[in-house]
């Protein structure tokens, strides 16, 4: 199934009532890590509204794992170093 900037408000409440009928889902990407600067951001917060677990399999760098899964914004962010 496809979900994009272009079909996310179609797709994305599909999605969320495929998860609330205990169906597993995987965002993947072909562009870096999924909810950084694409509408993954937009899926994950409508997980957290209707209260779904979301699951991250984490990459080289722990912060981007802590901020896909926060539901804040990933539009704009700043890191500054350790």
């Amino acid at each position: 199934m496809s979900y994009h900037e272009h079909n996310k408000y179609e797709m994305g409440p599909k999605i969320i009532n495929r998860l609330m009928e205990g169906e597993s889902v995987a965002l993947v990407t072909d562009a870096g890590t999924p909810g950084i600067s694409d509408p993954g951001e937009d899926l994950v917060k409508l997980a957290i509204e209707n209260h779904i677990d979301i699951v991250h399999v984490p990459g080289a760098s722990a912060f981007l794992y802590a901020l896909v899964v926060s539901g804040l914004s990933t539009r704009r962010f700043v890191f500054e170093g350790f």
